[in-house]
């Protein structure tokens, strides 16, 4: 395939918000998660924002909260989600971000953590071709099994994953472009040709200034 690597990050890189937060609140107001669940995730999320977060460990518990659940159940919900509130959270300067990469003949991809089911309709809506996420263990009769398919898309993971991904394709990070927030993908904005900071967290920027990454605001 011709063309290079354009890969973003999802939340507060192409959208404003923690869409794990998001969809919490959205499930619980439809009675699928308790008040309970929206502090717990809104806890984690500010141990994440200071670094303090075993991210592995949490989303170990997370993903078997859905244990024996059917994936069609969470496949829909995130579906629901983004037609009636998740839109909205599109930053437009990602928007010219990607048409500009796009009109290169770049090959794009969204790097998350999240799950396909989060991510698939925001990558659908602004027809990026390719997602690179974590993926959970789906039985034979389409329920999740609790487990998630290692390695996790975070940290050293997400760098695993693009580098497959790269490859399968007859690529490779050497000449791709990486936008993300956060801290937590360091390992992928090093590895990357062109790595580029956006809205970063007070580490990532320290660091972008330090290492001399391209440091872009994208905000709203």
């Amino acid at each position: 395939m011709s063309g290079y690597l354009a890969l973003f990050d999802m939340d507060q890189t192409l959208v404003n918000v923690n869409t794990a937060a998001r969809l919490v609140r959205w499930r619980h107001r439809h009675g699928r998660n308790s008040a309970a669940d929206v502090l717990r995730v809104a806890y984690w999320l500010a141990k994440y924002k200071f670094g303090l977060l075993d991210a592995p460990r949490i989303a170990e518990r997370v993903i078997n909260q859905f244990r024996n659940h059917r994936e069609e159940e969470l496949h829909d919900d995130c579906v629901e989600w983004y037609r009636t509130e998740g839109r909205e959270y599109i930053v437009p300067e990602a928007r010219r971000t990607l048409e500009r990469h796009r009109s290169e003949g770049a090959i794009l991809a969204v790097v998350t953590t999240a799950t396909r089911y989060a991510v698939l309709p925001l990558a659908k809506d602004l027809r990026i071709p390719y997602v690179i996420c974590t993926d959970l263990e789906v039985d034979v009769s389409g329920r999740f099994t609790g487990r998630i398919i290692e390695p996790l898309c975070y940290g050293t993971g997400k760098v695993t994953r693009a580098t497959q991904w790269a490859e399968s394709i007859g690529h490779s990070l050497a000449k791709a472009y990486f936008y993300t927030d956060s801290i937590t993908d360091a390992p992928l904005l090093a590895s990357v040709a062109y790595p580029v900071a956006v809205n970063p967290d007070p580490r990532l920027r320290r660091l972008a200034q330090t290492k001399g990454w391209r440091v872009e605001n994208w905000r709203n």
